[in-house]
């Protein structure tokens, strides 16, 4: 008899188990949700824009970001910012799929990591102040003028594409921009991201140590740098950047802090 109830109480374990779905790749334990996008009212809400020929729409549930049309043009890039300010180790997470297929020229996606200015009247540490110097959103006026972690994925270009880099801004010039601010390693000749496959991406900034995680059909890549030879951001706002022409949809979007989260800025 007790036999009996034993394998029985085993049964329907194993069948609980069985039955339960495999848990879904993301931030974590420990971590405070700090910020949610549901796909659900006006963007307008937690999000500001620069780049006057992108677009924002929710789809489904899910936010469409569309830099604009012109290959090589400054003024076909774009920038999503969070009106939030998160302090502290971050982790974000998200699905994230292409929606455009353009390879014959460079072209980036980027996730910022608490940006802010590096200060004075040209760049104010609320970058929300300055955003209307950034209307045409050329590369130079974020690695010059910012203080932010930057993870670039989803690259394209004739010469040189398929890779996965972190930077550390600002930069000292121009010049220098691709040397003095590339954290190590640069990893090259990744083919993920492939057009209008969803990846489910976590990033996460947890004391000196950065990763960015893809994951697709149960498989896990990771990309990992150690920030302790270059001074730590510690505040800021979260920013998705994209090229000239690329589209994307991102779904799904949380940010997870441990330490806090500061009071929104607003822009007019």
């Amino acid at each position: 008899m007790v036999q009996s109830v034993v394998l029985v109480l085993f049964l329907v374990l194993f069948a609980a188990v069985k039955a339960s779905p495999q848990a879904r790749p993301g931030c974590g334990s420990g971590w405070r949700l700090a910020f949610e996008e549901t796909g659900n009212g006006a963007w307008t809400d937690r999000w500001f824009l620069e780049g006057e020929q992108a677009s924002v729409k929710y789809v489904d549930e899910a936010l469409e970001l569309r830099a604009g049309p012109t290959p090589l043009e400054d003024e076909s890039h774009t920038v999503l910012w969070t009106r939030d300010v998160f302090e502290g180790d971050i982790c974000v997470e998200y699905d994230f799929t292409r929606l455009d297929a353009n390879y014959g020229y460079p072209s980036v996606n980027i996730l910022y990591l608490q940006a802010t200015g590096i200060g004075g009247p040209d760049s104010p540490v609320d970058i929300s102040a300055s955003s209307d110097r950034r209307r045409v959103p050329h590369m130079r006026s974020y690695y010059l003028f910012m203080n932010t972690l930057h993870i670039s994925y989803a690259t394209t270009g004739s010469k040189r594409g398929n890779y996965i880099a972190a930077r550390r801004y600002p930069a000292e010039s121009d010049a220098s921009f691709p040397i003095d601010t590339l954290i190590a390693p640069l990893y090259e000749d990744v083919v993920l991201f492939e057009p209008g496959k969803t990846y489910r991406i976590v990033a996460e900034k947890r004391g000196t140590l950065l990763s960015f995680v893809a994951y697709r059909d149960g498989k896990r890549n990771e990309f990992s740098w150690e920030l302790s030879v270059a001074e730590n951001v510690k505040c800021g706002r979260v920013g998705l950047r994209q090229m000239w022409t690329r589209q994307s949809r991102y779904s799904g979007f949380r940010i997870y802090v441990r330490d806090g989260l500061l009071e929104s800025t607003r822009v007019s």
